[in-house]
């Protein structure tokens, strides 16, 4: 049968186990880019309305405010910094979930391939701590 070096799951057939952790990592990086991107302008509404607990502003006055202190990149303040973690992370949480998954899978019964799942997730979880 194939072993981790010679083919992972979920690749096409022909592509290595380096490829596809590589393949796997690139994708993890884009996907953690991505969710930085559009969810930072949530964040930074939210650290806002955590820093100003006092007056009870709405979520829409705390927005209305920020736009127009800082206007509409200012929702994108400290950007870069969540960029700088979210890619390598992501990429080696992808990377190691998967790898881990690929290990672990043949190891149970398909009704029990949740556990390898979740054993997974705490492998990545683990890999990414060291971050």
């Amino acid at each position: 049968g194939d072993s981790f070096g010679d083919r992972m799951a979920g690749s096409p057939p022909g592509v290595s186990g380096r490829t596809a952790m590589s393949v796997n990592a690139i994708a993890g990086a884009v996907a953690g880019t991505l969710v930085s991107l559009v969810l930072h302008p949530v964040d930074t509404v939210k650290v806002a309305l955590q820093a100003d607990r006092s007056t009870k502003r709405s979520i829409t006055n705390v927005v209305t405010s920020l736009l127009k202190k800082r206007g509409p990149f200012g929702l994108y303040a400290g950007l870069s910094a969540s960029l700088a973690s979210a890619a390598p992370i992501s990429a080696l949480y992808t990377a190691s979930y998967e790898a881990a998954k690929l290990k672990l899978s043949p190891h149970f019964p398909k009704d029990k391939q949740w556990i390898a799942h979740c054993v997974a997730g705490g492998v990545a979880s683990v890999a990414t701590s060291v971050v």
